[in-house]
This record gives C-alpha cells, structure tokens and sequence, in this order.
C-alpha cells in the first residue's frame, strides 16, 4: 500500500472518529435534561410525550445536527432562499381536489380529500420557513396527513417572502386571504394552524382580526412557534446548544430581512408583544430540542396571565418543526393525531 493511500485512508478514519465522537456528545447533551427543565421551571404541560425516543428520531437528531443544521445556517447567513413553492407532491395529488386563486398576485389553495370534497370543517395553514423560505413538500405531506387524520378541507396561502418584501407589506396581503378564506367556507368551522414562521403569523393573525372586523378562527394551533424575531431571550443560547436542527446564529439575520423599518419588538413582527386578550383557544406544540422553546413558553405564560384558554404540547426529545415528518416518526404522527383532537373532539374536552 503506498503513502499516498495509507493517508487518505487515515484521514478518512479520523474524520470518521469525529464524527462517531460528536454524535455520541450530542446525543449525551440532549439525554441530559437538566438545562432545559431548568427553562421549564414549574410550569404544567397539558400534554408530554412520555414514550422512549424512536430510532428513526434518534437519527434524525443526528443526521440533522451534523448536516441540516448547518447547510439552513449556511443558506440563511448568505441568502439562498427559495421563493417558489414545491410543487404538492404526486402522491397527496391523488388523494386531494386542487383549485388555486390568487389574492394580489399571490396563489391562495383550496383542498379538499376526494372521499371528504364537502367537509364541515377547514384548516387555514400558514407555512413556516423564516420568512424566506415558501411551502415545502414537508409541508404539503403534513397538511395532507392532517386533512385526513381530521377529515378536514385546507386552505393555504402563498404569502409574499423576504427579502423582496417586508412584514408590513406582506402581512394585509395574508390577511386578505384569511377573509377569502372565510367567505370560501360560509360559516363553517375554521382552524389557524401554523409552523415556525407560520406559527408567528398565525398568532398575528388572531390578534388582528378585530381590527380587520374578521371572524376569529375556533382555534390557534401553533406548531414550533416563532413568536420574537429579535430572540434576545437569553435562554435561546441554551437551546441553540441542543438544537438539532434551527441554529440561533443564521436565525438572527431573519429580523434583517423582514421587519424592514418595523421595530423588532412590534406586534407585527414579534407577536409575542402583541394583545392576547381577544385570541381564541390556543394550542402550542413545542420540542424540547429547539431555540423557540423559552419563547413558546413566555407564550404560555402571556396567555395565562390574560386568562385566554391554551394548551402546551410539550416532546421533549423533538427538534423544531418535527412535525412534518422525518418521515412517518412516532413523535410526528402522535403530533398530528392531537392536532385531529383538537380539531374534532374539541379544545375544552379531553
């Protein structure tokens, strides 16, 4: 064997042993709870996820910590973002009617099961993707798995993006189609459900339908939620630590694309701060994995002291927005079977 070989092949076993080393760091991290119960405090959840951590969740933590994570910090420090929507994948294209109408030059879905195109029942899902990123195929299998785990039909806007727009531009825009999608369904029961970004969005939503005279929606579902765009908590250091897959750095740069000249702190960019007291029930599914716990919790906690009705959903070994699919985990189909209870057997039963 020559030297030349006999180096690759060294070089090959170190790297090997690097990353056998931080995999196993890693998932110690993340089997000690003591940083994050430390976050939690003496707060109650009304749901945890108790069951033992799955092997396909084991390695998605790992897969996503040494690769994902860093290819999305990559992407959002240096602004490779991706504007157009992922076409709806061929297999939930067969199970589902499509129509699409556009409010402002942007694409508004309607869908509906084809055993179900006459539900008694919507969702209005709000994708998430840091502002920057549009609906992803992830997201048109959880919107399908919710629509059948619920029986229900979905809505879905396609939201202007930063960087080419900004929250205040943007934001009536998506408010439009929440008020097509109202009169689209003529008075039956609609559910806001958003993840990450879309999570924030929803929950602005909820805030601004007085001032838009717009029914509010029978519920909030908020998944992974991205309440504070200025994420100065302190605790999301903490976080960023275990996280498995959203890191805190390139995360930050998601305020400069999208506020434009709005304070970082506003309620339209940051609902965090904005008035809780008009918002129906509201629901939070949360990881323990991922930077936007402290703040989903402060979340709680604002809910509680307006005495508005919520729910925290607590999984404690999930990264952010697991619930999409990595694919067809335990942890996301218990997810969205919850989601499905909270839609059918109602917010203040069990």
């Amino acid at each position: 064997m020559n030297k030349k070989l006999k180096y690759i092949i060294y070089l090959f076993s170190a790297f090997l042993i690097f990353l056998v080393c931080y995999a196993i760091n890693y998932v110690l991290r993340v089997n000690n709870q003591a940083e994050v119960n430390n976050i939690i405090g003496n707060r109650e959840f009304f749901y945890t996820y108790d069951k033992p951590i799955s092997n396909k969740a084991r390695y998605g933590q790992i897969k996503m910590r040494l690769t994902d994570r860093n290819l999305v910090n990559f992407a959002l420090k240096n602004q490779i973002f991706e504007a157009n929507a992922e076409p709806i994948p061929e297999e939930v294209e067969n199970t589902i009617n499509i129509t699409k109408k556009q409010i402002e030059g942007r694409d508004l879905y309607f869908l509906t099961s084809k055993d179900n195109p006459n539900p008694s029942k919507y969702i209005f899902f709000i994708h998430g993707g840091g502002y920057v990123f549009n609906i992803m195929e992830s997201h048109w299998n959880l919107i399908r798995n919710i629509m059948s785990q619920a029986n229900v039909g979905a809505i879905v806007p396609d939201y202007a993006l930063a960087p080419d727009n900004k929250a205040k531009n943007s934001i009536p825009t998506l408010i439009k189609m929440y008020k097509e999608a109202l009169n689209y369904v003529d008075g039956k029961e609609i559910f806001v459900i958003g993840d990450s970004a879309g999570g924030g969005l929803s929950l602005i939503l909820g805030q601004q339908c007085e001032k838009y005279a717009l029914n509010t929606p029978s519920q909030l579902i908020l998944l992974s939620p991205f309440v504070d765009i200025s994420l100065e908590n302190p605790e999301a250091k903490i976080m960023d630590k275990r996280s498995a897959y959203l890191p805190l750095e390139g995360s930050l740069k998601l305020q400069d694309y999208w506020c434009g000249d709005l304070d970082n702190k506003n309620p339209l960019v940051s609902p965090l701060y904005g008035d809780m007291k008009l918002l129906p029930p509201v629901s939070i599914f949360i990881g323990g994995l991922e930077i936007f716990l402290p703040d989903g919790l402060k979340l709680a906690d604002k809910l509680k002291e307006n005495n508005k009705p919520y729910r925290v959903y607590y999984y404690p070994m999930m990264w952010h927005a697991w619930q999409g699919g990595y694919p067809n985990m335990p942890e996301d189909k218990d997810a969205v079977e919850q989601i499905a209870n909270l839609i059918n057997i109602g917010f203040e039963n069990k």
